[in-house]
């Protein structure tokens, strides 16, 4: 299971792999500005993974960034320790 989380640690998406080495889209929600709860990332947040409860470092040149509700990121290939 890859697990996303906003800075704050809150979870904001879940994936379960059924295709190892593949994890396919994975939907990722932003906070709604007009609650007093954080629900998820806000624009700009960095997010932060893991896998099974570890840990997920990812490998590309840019850090996973949460943009705006219906943006579209490029693969995040990650290095799990």
């Amino acid at each position: 299971v890859v697990r996303a989380y906003d800075p704050t640690g809150v979870l904001a998406g879940v994936f379960t792999v059924t295709t190892p080495g593949w994890y396919g889209l994975m939907p990722v929600c932003g906070d709604a500005p007009l609650t007093p709860e954080d629900e998820g990332a806000q624009a700009g947040a960095t997010i932060s993974f893991s896998l099974n409860g570890f840990l997920a470092q990812p490998r590309g040149p840019e850090a996973p960034t949460w943009t705006t509700h219906g943006d579209r990121s490029e693969d995040v290939p990650f290095l799990f320790r």
